[in-house]
């Protein structure tokens, strides 16, 4: 029998699926059992298979607690950069039930605990709060050498246009309830013309191809018929649209990345790929510079090119397209993901988990075995799919949605790193 059983919800499947796998792999490399989930799945494996413990991503979900008070309840952050306006810290005050029903929170940096210890009640217990590191960067850290360096005659886009292509088929008008929403939308549009008007110069002026990656809140249905739309006939065998779960693969194989402003560009920055950012090109630097403080200093510390024409002889040259070190980009690494190259995310959440496991065992109950739960979200996938075929953008599958053979050398590298000195 296997030591504990573990639910992982990843909320996001392009966003989500692939640090949780890596936990998952940790996790079951330690004697665990673990069911890796998503919105279709989450509540009825929760019922039935009956797990030890719950990690989820998103604060709301702690409340779960109240429905499975014998479960353990891990929190593990699946942002590590917030505003002031919603921070842990701000949030957790304003929602005590949040903080008081997790077992504990899993954090990336030092920062989001120093927040808390600043901002909360003197001598509240944050005993529960452990700080682990992004669990992005171990795809990065531990990426086997051969894949870094596996470079080719492509640039790539990072789209940023869920609210004008969602991942289920919802038209714009469905998101333009706010004021802020109807800002997003004009940014996404101008944002997407951008990109429109930057490869067609790409493909008119360079040899490079162009791969485009959607957000992982939009759809990939619909990029074929864009393309056909975008992009002349002639130029259609030198784009691609990437769907893969594993972003830093992807962002390796590219010459530059062009982006809006985006978390990508941490990636990007740790991979030793230059980002060259959009945000001149598409009038929406002031929007994103004051969206939070971070976004400023990701701006500052990319390549803004303000012409088309500026942006190819960037592409030509070769020499000074690189990537630089920057001291502000180094800081926020240090205080919010953990950069240490040694040190992994994702196996230090692993030993948490089972500590705090291991310090209340749960009294076993009867459970519907995996098999039986894992064929049941099957059949339920595939009649989600019947009903929306772009259900599978959000929503992981096993089986369906591709997990690379490399994995497992992303985590062997893991443990390799953590082994007992």
């Amino acid at each position: 029998m296997k030591k504990y059983r573990i639910i992982i919800r990843a909320f996001t499947n392009r966003r989500d699926v692939a640090p949780m796998e890596v936990l998952k792999r940790v996790l079951e490399r330690k004697g665990c059992e673990v069911m890796l989930t998503n919105n279709r799945n989450f509540h009825i494996a929760t019922r039935f298979w009956k797990p030890d413990a719950i990690v989820v991503n998103t604060l709301g979900d702690v409340m779960i607690k109240e429905q499975y008070p014998d479960a353990k309840i891990i929190f593990f952050s699946g942002e590590g950069f917030h505003g002031p306006n919603d921070s842990h810290a701000k949030i957790w005050l304003e929602r005590p039930e949040f903080y008081k029903n997790m077992d504990m929170a899993l954090v990336w940096g030092p920062k989001v605990k120093e927040e808390c210890e600043e901002r909360f009640p003197k001598g509240a217990d944050l005993s529960k709060i452990k700080v682990v590191g992004n669990p992005k960067l171990d795809l990065i850290k531990f990426l086997p050498e051969r894949l870094k360096k596996n470079k080719k005659n492509s640039v790539g886009f990072i789209g940023r246009f869920p609210k004008l292509n969602d991942h289920l088929a919802r038209p714009a008008m469905y998101f333009l309830s706010t004021k802020f929403q109807l800002e997003e939308a004009i940014v996404q549009c101008k944002s997407a013309h951008a990109m429109i008007c930057a490869a067609n110069k790409i493909l008119e002026e360079t040899d490079l191809d162009i791969s485009i990656r959607p957000h992982p809140h939009e759809q990939l249905e619909s990029y074929p018929s864009f393309i056909s739309v975008w992009f002349d006939k002639k130029y259609h065998n030198r784009v691609s649209i990437d769907n893969s779960l594993f972003l830093p693969t992807w962002i390796a194989k590219q010459r530059a990345l062009l982006s809006p402003t985006s978390t990508s560009f941490l990636e990007s920055y740790m991979l030793d790929v230059p980002v060259i950012n959009i945000d001149y090109l598409s009038d929406i630097i002031e929007f994103n510079q004051e969206y939070i403080s971070f976004t400023k200093e990701w701006q500052e510390a990319a390549i803004m090119p303000k012409t088309l024409d500026e942006l190819i002889v960037l592409l030509n040259d070769k020499k000074n397209l690189k990537v630089k070190k920057d001291p502000t980009i180094e800081k926020q690494l240090e205080e919010y993901s953990d950069k240490d190259p040694n040190n992994s995310a994702c196996f230090k959440a692993a030993q948490f988990i089972i500590n705090c496991l291991e310090e209340s065992p749960r009294i076993r109950t009867f459970n519907i075995p995996f098999a039986i739960i894992d064929l049941w979200d099957e059949i339920s996938f595939r009649r989600n799919m019947r009903w929306n075929k772009h259900h599978q953008n959000f929503c992981y599958r096993r089986g369906y949605h591709k997990i690379p053979d490399y994995v497992d050398e992303i985590v062997d590298n893991i443990e390799q790193s953590n082994k007992p000195s």
